[in-house]
């Protein structure tokens, strides 16, 4: 381990043979939760971090270099993530009578507000270069996701996604092995 680790009133689990690259950084507060499975792999610039949410990321999961996972996210084992995948689960009140941060503020104090809307990655998927998965996106086992997609809605099973917003062009399990 050669990156930063940061821990506030939270908790941090790493896995057996994990790999945190110069560079990258794991943070978590606010009573969250990061959870790294046996083999993970966080390349360089990489930062995986959360106050008050959870981060659970499987076995063998690996990303490039410059990634960011925040909030609350599940990633399944064995997945791929190219450079400078983003995933976030958090988003700011656009709507409203005040600036961004009012409407923010605002909406904190309202009965039942929540930070995030997860999003769950399912395992054995792989996120091309630059993509992003924007909050409440559940990705079904096996997607694979093309350089520069932005991902906006949920997907199922083995779906192979592009574009901006990301649209199902196929599926794994139509392809031939040749």
């Amino acid at each position: 381990m050669r990156g930063v680790v940061a821990i506030d009133d939270a908790s941090l689990e790493i896995g057996r043979s994990c790999s945190i690259a110069k560079g990258a950084e794991v943070g978590v507060a606010g009573k969250g939760a990061v959870v790294l499975h046996d083999g993970v792999s966080l390349g360089p610039r990489t930062i995986v971090s959360t106050t008050g949410g959870r981060i659970e990321i499987g076995k063998n999961t690996s990303f490039f270099s410059d990634g960011l996972v925040s909030g609350e996210v599940s990633i399944g084992a064995d997945c791929l993530f190219a450079n400078n995948v983003t995933v976030l689960t958090g988003t700011h009140e656009i709507y409203g009578e005040g600036t961004i941060r009012e409407n923010d503020a605002a909406a904190s104090r309202k009965p039942g507000y929540k930070p995030f809307r997860p999003v769950s990655i399912g395992g054995d998927c792989w996120l091309g270069a630059n993509s992003v998965i924007l909050p409440g996106v559940t990705l079904g086992r096996g997607c694979v996701v093309g350089a520069n997609a932005v991902v906006t809605k949920s997907f199922p099973d083995y779906s192979i996604l592009a574009g901006v917003p990301a649209a199902v062009i196929g599926s794994r399990r139509d392809a031939k092995i040749k």
